[in-house]
């Protein structure tokens, strides 16, 4: 099943959006450029809205840093017209309203990414924000049905996964007459 989605997802061009496209929230360099002090000429304008626009990019993907650890479970989804991607359930990207054929494709994309995406200790909010900007397209619309096909058979699989596991989990504490403290204690040890 990877090996038919990778394939898939390889052949797809990669476009890099712009970081306002991830942040739609933040104002554009023309809004900030208007809010520049006065007195300031078109380049010092310029300059000012570049280096306000960092910083607040900065502070998101610091945020996001902080969120990040070795056992964060990250995940996307497209619902009601809106993209998200979540690092433990907690979005931390919103606002991204497309349309559903596009919304669709992209949040397949990203739970493929989320699924293969390895968070150390290291990871930065910048570099998982940089590889979320990395969006593939197409015009083929069978590549793009059958990537979201897959993606959501792969979902389906997992979930199922899951559900077995904690049966299986449960079996082998009453096996083992395994009291609420004990199963606590393993329960928090996975984490």
């Amino acid at each position: 099943m990877a090996n038919r989605i990778a394939k898939r997802v390889g052949s797809l061009k990669t476009k890099k959006r712009h970081v306002q496209w991830l942040f739609p929230n933040f104002p554009s360099i023309d809004d900030l450029e208007g809010s520049a002090p006065q007195g300031f000429d078109t380049r010092e304008r310029k300059a000012w809205a570049l280096a306000k626009l960092t910083e607040a990019v900065t502070a998101k993907y610091e945020e996001i840093t902080g969120r990040l650890n070795p056992t964060a479970a990250l995940s996307a989804q497209f619902e009601d017209g809106e993209l998200f991607f979540y690092v433990d359930h907690i979005p931390i990207i919103s606002s991204i309203w497309l349309e559903e054929h596009e919304g669709i494709f992209i949040a397949a994309q990203w739970s493929i990414f989320a699924a293969t995406f390895n968070i150390t200790e290291k990871t930065s909010g910048k570099k998982l924000c940089e590889a979320l900007l990395k969006v593939g397209e197409t015009d083929n619309a069978a590549l793009r049905d059958q990537i979201i096909s897959l993606q959501a058979e792969l979902a389906t699989l997992d979930t199922d996964i899951a559900i077995k596991e904690q049966t299986l989990d449960k079996e082998i504490y009453s096996l083992y007459q395994l009291t609420a403290e004990e199963i606590e204690m393993i329960e928090k040890d996975r984490l």
